[in-house]
């Protein structure tokens, strides 16, 4: 791959550096050489066959403007490729602040199966896994994330009427200043789909639907998608972050082995029983964050006629939830 740093796009956008990768494209810090403001530019080539409507997703963006939503300042077409110009946010994902112990309890019986890492390598992993877990996310700060990731849908679906479709913890940036969360903002566009035009889920038969592993609901499995579909991946998110677990486990392995129908049973059943059969320990998290059991089944059900139909009942009811935390 071309090393874009110290490219500059359209006379304007100077790359710095390379900060992530994904499957439509790479994304760079760029900075403006006249003001020093900071920009992100993902770059995604024409040749790798990404549709056209992704492209016209961002246009479509390009004129949203909500404040848990990641700004989109403009498209630039060249001959070989895409250039999106957004802003760049000074943050975290929230995936940072999980303490994620089904991770740690896989990474752990990993180490002690490899008794060959050296010393070193043990202690290096030792610091990252520190480092992650000094972060953490109050409860007062949970439901501001959750509220931030609700409001950035309900402009997507009502005012932009555009479905997310890949709702998750490392496409939610979070900035705190002066040790306060400031910021919530919804990344990362490139499965968005308006609402209302014709839509793939399962791009072939016996394929997997489009979208992230263990965030993806149900109806998926089934080919439907709404913004219901949305809505569980925010429940997901705040299950992790409460419990530090998934609501439903399924590996990459087990996706493509097993049938779309088997799949969405297995979920179906693994999700009602995170959510009526907690152990002692999920019990006791769920209880430091009063609200969170009558809020989860809204989002997490597996049943999409038994969750909020919108974002708006949503925050209605998070209102409600909020309202009882102050009076208490």
């Amino acid at each position: 791959m071309v090393d874009e740093v110290g490219v500059v796009v359209q006379d304007t956008y100077e790359i710095v550096e390379k900060i992530g990768e994904g499957g439509c494209g790479t994304t760079y810090k760029a900075k403006h050489p006249a003001h020093d403001d900071l920009f992100a530019l993902k770059k995604m080539m024409k040749q790798d066959n990404i549709p056209r409507s992704v492209f016209d997703i961002y246009k479509l963006l390009c004129r949203a403007q909500h404040g848990n939503i990641g700004k989109i300042v403009k498209v630039i077409e060249e001959d070989d490729c895409y250039w999106v110009v957004m802003e760049f946010i000074d943050g975290e994902p929230v995936e940072d602040y999980i303490d994620d112990e089904e991770e740690d309890s896989e990474e752990e019986e990993e180490e002690e199966d490899d008794e060959d890492d050296g010393e070193e390598d043990s202690k290096d992993g030792d610091k990252e896994e520190d480092s992650k877990d000094s972060k953490t996310i109050s409860v007062d700060d949970f439901w501001q994330v959750v509220r931030g990731v609700l409001r950035g849908l309900r402009y997507l679906h009502e005012d932009r009427k555009v479905y997310h479709r890949d709702v998750k913890a490392d496409n939610v940036m979070i900035t705190f200043i002066d040790d306060q969360l400031r910021h919530v903002r919804l990344i990362d566009f490139d499965l968005c789909h308006e609402i209302g035009k014709p839509m793939t889920v399962i791009p072939s038969e016996n394929a997997v639907p489009i979208g992230t592993l263990r965030y993806k609901a149900p109806e998926l499995y089934a080919g439907h998608f709404d913004k219901r579909s949305d809505l569980f991946a925010v429940g997901v998110i705040a299950w992790r972050l409460i419990t530090g677990k998934w609501p439903y486990k399924l590996t990459d392995e087990k996706e493509e082995q097993m049938d779309n129908y088997a799949i969405r049973e297995t979920i179906t059943e693994q999700l009602q029983q995170s959510l009526s059969n907690q152990d002692e320990t999920v019990a006791s998290k769920l209880a430091m964050y009063p609200g969170a059991s009558s809020l989860l089944p809204l989002l997490l059900s597996p049943d999409p006629n038994d969750r909020a139909p919108s974002a708006i009942e949503a925050l209605w009811h998070l209102a409600g939830i909020q309202r009882a935390r102050s009076e208490a």
